[in-house]
């Protein structure tokens, strides 16, 4: 009886800690993104594209999340948005999530045909990964950043434009 009880405790204990780093994926658009990158806020937004496959990118995703949590009292917006196929989302994107507990909202662009939107996002991107944006429209403030960087460069960027 006792096995039991403790079997089925144990199963909802697993199934609660699965729960608690369940992380949801938001497909989203190029118009969606373009929308993003148009709007004239007075936030300084930091976008970066990223990849499960992308090593800099894991590598510095510690980084943007870090920078997130350290300005979440500022007018401070951090988008990740991932370049992983669609078709990877709940075999790779979601379990990559889950190990590395990552809570902050995922965005998966819908649109692999890179080649027919790139240049609407940034016309200096050659679709390298990672590849960052930062900006605050409303101050007309705009930095790219192409290829991997630190938190001590994001965080010189985001004082310059707050």
């Amino acid at each position: 009886m006792f096995a039991k009880r403790f079997a089925g405790l144990w199963v909802w204990c697993v199934g609660l800690s699965f729960a608690a780093y369940s992380q949801q994926v938001r497909i989203v658009t190029v118009e969606q993104v373009e929308q993003l990158l148009n709007n004239n806020s007075d936030t300084v937004h930091i976008v970066n594209f990223w990849a499960t496959w992308c090593a800099p990118c894991v590598k510095e995703l510690p980084d943007f999340i870090r920078l997130s949590q350290d300005y979440r009292h500022q007018p401070v917006q951090l988008w990740l948005i991932s370049m992983d196929f669609r078709s990877s989302l709940e075999s790779k994107l979601k379990p990559f999530l889950e190990r590395r507990k990552i809570q902050q909202p995922i965005w998966l662009l819908d649109n692999t045909d890179y080649d027919s939107w790139i240049n609407r996002i940034d016309a200096h991107w050659q679709g390298d990964l990672p590849f960052t944006l930062i900006f605050n429209n409303y101050r007309k403030q705009r930095k790219a950043i192409y290829g991997e960087t630190t938190y001590q460069h994001l965080e010189q960027l985001v004082r310059q434009m707050l």
